[in-house]
């Protein structure tokens, strides 16, 4: 459950208006179509990886994330567009032109950035608020199917504060980590559903980067997802075992341990789980 005044990439719905058709509620399945895929292509997935800024330093690692994202998309089905180095007008256009000409069963949209707390910034270091990158996508072309986005930034310079729970796993040390900052029957529904926005971490915080392995939340989300895939478990379990991992690392930075937990949040209206891809092999 999000704090109150928790700032968040897409606003929560309460309730879902619309009309009070009981023929309508029972033609909505409980599992998107993405329960049985039958899309070949499964649909678009964009990778956006800024490594090199105008004046920020350069995002080393970043490769090995876009590669590990662009493996496990292909994996499962999607067509993967990998666009690297964009100032944020670029990103801006980007998005607008996927967003009318995407298809297939589901979404999925990847930004690896330095970031703030208001979005992240393209190579030319202006800021690209995270709601233009969602509001093309609110359309027509794309209504009633799932649209997942993947942001990996800091969104602030903030540090977790560390707290003592009573260990139940056991983790391992990182170091050198560094820190991404500065058809039939028509129904409807909002135009802000079916949206799941994931985050490396939470508002104001900061997000860490291993300069040769990639980052924590990327890293753990391509991980999870093939094995959560393979246990047949819906996104937000997938999800669930993103953020318990990723809250198990630690690394020396400044003299403290540096500690992270990501962030998501959805408006998707039903459960989302991929089918296992034909082949187990990534």
């Amino acid at each position: 459950m999000l704090k109150d005044g928790e700032e968040t990439a897409i606003e929560l719905l309460d309730t879902l208006i619309g009309r009070d058709n009981s023929s309508q509620e029972a033609s909505l399945d409980k599992t998107y179509k993405a329960f049985n895929m039958t899309s070949s292509p499964r649909g678009v997935c964009i990778i956006i990886n800024n490594v090199n800024f105008k004046g920020m330093k350069p995002r080393k690692g970043s490769k090995v994330d876009a590669e590990a994202l662009k493996k496990v998309f292909t994996w499962l089905d999607f067509t993967v567009e990998c666009h690297e180095d964009l100032t944020k007008d670029q990103m801006k256009t980007i998005v607008q032109e996927c967003s009318q000409r995407a298809d297939g069963d589901c979404f999925v949209c990847c930004v690896l950035s330095h970031g703030e707390a208001k979005g992240v910034f393209g190579c030319d270091d202006e800021v690209l608020p995270i709601e233009d990158i969602l509001t093309p996508f609110k359309g027509q072309a794309l209504a009633g199917k799932p649209k997942l986005f993947f942001i990996q930034a800091c969104r602030g310079k903030r540090f977790q504060n560390e707290v003592t729970i009573q260990a139940d796993s056991f983790h391992e040390d990182d170091q050198g980590l560094e820190l991404d900052a500065n058809p039939l029957e028509t129904i409807s529904i909002p135009e802000d559903a079916d949206f799941l926005v994931s985050m490396s971490t939470v508002n104001e915080h900061s997000a860490g980067r291993h300069p040769t392995e990639g980052s924590w939340f990327i890293q753990s989300l391509c991980k999870q997802l093939k094995e959560g895939i393979l246990r047949g478990e819906a996104i937000s379990s997938v999800l669930d075992h993103v953020n318990y991992d990723v809250c198990q690392k630690e690394a020396p930075i400044g003299g403290k341990r540096f500690k992270q937990v990501p962030i998501w949040s959805s408006t998707l209206r039903k459960r989302l789980v991929f089918p296992v891809p034909r082949s187990s092999d990534l």
